[in-house]
């Protein structure tokens, strides 16, 4: 029942999703559609109308969301991943407070973000980093800055951040964890996402003026921000990972499509018995069976890791050699599929034009390519960043 809905959801949401990436709309019916097949709480528990879905189980989900729409699901990866970490970080209260609203009235949770602490050795570094700032008064905490970059940033009605807080951490990053809510007072959307790729994920920069958060809305120690989130950082790397195989996923499908149905014109042969498409097509699928085949089981490892919440080197290895495999491959497999179609694929509007677009756009997400790999090996080598990184 639940893969028969996704399955007609995904229709729905290709037949929109030209649409939503001219105009640059926010797909708030795909959205509306979410809440009313109550899909929107696929990681909690059955208390909250959830159906208790682990990383891998979301991972999957998303792929076949995003072969529908990129933008929906990207945004959906982000209040699917929250829901999946907060869930294993947020109090009893909280909990109670939040997802209950979720489930029951339909609203969103935006991303909390990659803190990006890869090479960070020392709290004073975090200011590049971190744009928030939590100075402790009576009662709570008032927020100044800025959070770059939340999608969905008008739909979402909790978005969880994380700040740089005053004080003597020793031998923490000095970032606490907070819930703000769209609606508290001081909080302004600025417009500022006018990018080529998921233009209709309404992703933009969220100010905070003075903002006051009761102490209730902290939910991880003072200072421990990054330490007690760690959940958050597996969940937010594979399920934003599954959007750009989802979109692999659809320009292999398109090019199965054309295959069988255009003719060569030199040949004046369907499209599927020549030999060069042909290849490329296992290519195409080499490439995609290999993502996936990384991404799942990288995904298997993180639930385990999850139920313990005891992280291992392994683990932090995998997902960033997950995150690099999975954004390369797919951009090669849109890539591969536009030089299949020709000429007519650059056609503004044309699908793979579109995916195209929209699959560059993994590459961005945090880590970049070369601090991944300084990342991977510096672990792999047992090196700690000192403040000059390069020895």
């Amino acid at each position: 029942m639940l893969d028969k809905k996704i399955n007609s959801m995904i229709l729905g949401f290709r037949e929109k999703a030209e649409y939503h990436d001219r105009t640059g709309a926010f797909p708030h019916e795909n959205f509306d559609l979410v809440v009313e097949e109550d899909l929107h709480t696929l990681p909690l528990s059955a208390k909250y109308k959830g159906y208790g879905f682990n990383i891998e189980e979301t991972c999957r989900t998303l792929i076949s969301l995003a072969s529908g729409c990129s933008a929906t699901a990207l945004t959906l990866a982000m209040h699917y991943y929250s829901l999946g970490g907060l869930n294993q970080v947020l109090s009893t209260e909280l909990k109670e407070r939040i997802f209950s609203d979720i489930a029951q009235n339909g609203t969103f949770i935006g991303s909390i973000g990659n803190p990006n602490v890869l090479l960070l050795p020392a709290r004073d570094r975090m200011s590049t980093n971190i744009e928030l700032q939590a100075d402790k008064v009576e009662g709570g905490y008032l927020i100044n800055g800025v959070k770059r970059n939340v999608s969905g940033s008008r739909r979402i009605t909790y978005l969880p951040i994380y700040c740089k807080q005053s004080g003597d951490f020793k031998n923490t990053y000095g970032i606490t964890g907070f819930i703000s809510q769209m609606t508290d007072k001081g909080i302004r959307i600025e417009d500022t996402w006018n990018y080529a790729g998921m233009r209709a994920t309404d992703t933009n920069d969220v100010y905070f003026n003075d903002v006051f958060l009761p102490a209730d809305r902290l939910f991880t120690r003072e200072g421990y921000g990054i330490e007690d989130t760690q959940p958050l950082v597996y969940w937010f790397r594979l399920a934003f990972v599954s959007v750009y195989l989802g979109i692999a996923q659809a320009a292999y499908d398109q090019v199965i499509e054309m295959l069988v149905q255009r003719k060569d014109r030199l040949a004046n042969k369907i499209m599927a018995f020549m030999p060069g498409p042909q290849f490329t097509l296992a290519e195409m699928k080499i490439k995609l069976e290999s993502a996936i085949s990384q991404l799942l089981i990288t995904a298997r490892q993180a639930d385990e890791e999850c139920t313990t919440l005891k992280f291992t080197d392994e683990l932090y290895i995998s997902t960033l050699i997950t995150k690099q495999v999975v954004t390369k491959n797919a951009c090669d497999i849109v890539w591969k599929s536009m030089e299949v179609n020709g000429m007519s694929s650059l056609n503004h509007g044309h699908v793979l034009e579109r995916l195209y677009r929209d699959v560059r756009a993994g590459t961005f997400h945090p880590p970049s390519d070369d601090l991944l790999k300084e990342a991977i090996a510096k672990k792999i080598l047992g090196i700690i960043p000192s403040d000059t990184r390069w020895a």
